[in-house]
């Protein structure tokens, strides 16, 4: 069974330091994405369902390596 969608509460992992999200049917992501405070690494593959990146994401200052495959 696939994952369907990405909890809200993604943003309260503010030590994260590397997200992979691959091969799953969500079709976006939280806006809370753009709390992960400490995220270095951030790495979307296979998402055929997501068209749009939340602009939050341009909140991450401390991403180094955004991948989209």
């Amino acid at each position: 069974q696939q994952l369907k969608s990405i909890p809200e509460e993604i943003g309260q992992l503010r030590s994260l330091k590397a997200l992979e999200i691959s091969d799953c049917a969500i079709d976006g992501l939280p806006s809370t994405i753009g709390e992960l405070a400490n995220l270095e690494d951030l790495k979307f593959r296979l998402l055929y369902h997501v068209k749009v990146l939340p602009e939050e994401i341009g909140d991450l200052k401390k991403l180094k390596k955004l991948r989209l495959e």
